[in-house]
């Protein structure tokens, strides 16, 4: 008996139309701690120990939570081997970052496909994600085409730390904050000139933010503008329960004075100078429940 018999006309139709059936995917693993889950097994001990020590020190101070997870491949997993989908699937499952402030990272590796992903907490605004790239490409893409994993991975997440981390967690703008180098593409004197050009407007921001300071610092060395004697002398009361301080040069010849206000305090905190502690979230074993909207920035090597 054929089979065209034994089938309604349609339901063979729909049979030989149909793909074949899909590999099922791999569920998710578990995070291995809440620092280092190496499941490609390629960093060895000393290596995963350095890093999970430097994870822990971020953990305490500036109070995040950053994770890295290293993955033979993409095949198998969730996002059809798009490792941004995967790397938000892992985040939001494992709960990385504190709670409220959503503040955590996760560095995923793909080692078959040779590619990384910075996932970023859904705290950070999107600007921060091409700083996220920035970092992928001048500190961790160069090793990892050397198959240094363990030295990509700590360069990236020192400066994590130094132009993301920190000044994300101190309330520093990102106009205001520290930028990282680009990566040195070959152009030669153009990419140097830039790169000089980058250090001059960072250093006359700096020198702009420090002004007062420096105006004091050079006050005490010239004469009184009043009497013209030297020794003018500095007198400082500090901000306290929400009132602005006071800096005040004085001329003890003259009682030649200037006043000058300095921010007053927030929270026991000049403003604008606050460091965010960790107040809550994940323990030493666990993470805080973060989650992210899928914030960050890939490469490959």
């Amino acid at each position: 008996m054929s089979l065209r018999r034994i089938l309604p006309l349609w339901l063979l139709m729909l049979i030989l139309v149909l793909p074949a059936p899909l590999v099922a995917q791999t569920e998710l693993p578990a995070p291995l701690g809440v620092t280092v889950s190496d499941y490609a097994d390629v960093l060895g001990p000393e290596a995963t120990e350095g890093l999970t020590q430097e994870l822990l020190a971020l953990r305490a101070d500036p109070g995040v939570e950053v994770a890295i997870a290293i993955l033979p491949g993409l095949a198998g997993y969730p996002g059809d081997g798009d490792i941004a989908v995967l790397a938000k699937a892992l985040f939001n499952q494992w709960g990385i970052g504190h709670a409220s402030r959503h503040d955590g990272i996760l560095i995923l590796l793909a080692l078959e496909e040779a590619e990384v992903r910075i996932a970023l907490g859904a705290g950070y605004a999107p600007v921060w994600d091409g700083r996220a790239h920035r970092i992928i490409e001048t500190f961790m893409l160069p090793l990892f085409a050397q198959d240094d994993y363990a030295g990509g991975l700590r360069a990236g997440v020192r400066a994590l730390d130094q132009y993301l981390i920190r000044p994300h967690a101190e309330g520093v703008s990102f106009e205001d904050s520290p930028a990282p180098p680009q990566p040195w593409s070959g152009a030669g004197w153009l990419d140097f000139l830039v790169f000089v050009g980058f250090m001059l407007l960072g250093g006359s921001f700096i020198i702009w933010d420090r002004r007062h300071g420096l105006g004091d610092l050079l006050a005490v060395r010239r004469p009184c503008p009043q009497c013209g004697k030297r020794g003018v002398v500095l007198e400082k009361v500090p901000s306290f329960a929400g009132r602005p301080g006071l800096v005040r040069r004085v001329c003890p010849s003259c009682a030649w004075h200037q006043d000058r206000q300095t921010p007053a305090e927030v929270d026991g905190h000049d403003q604008g100078e606050g460091t965010r502690r960790d107040d809550g979230g994940g323990g030493g074993d666990s993470f805080g429940g973060g989650q992210s909207s899928g914030g960050g920035a890939s490469g490959r090597w």
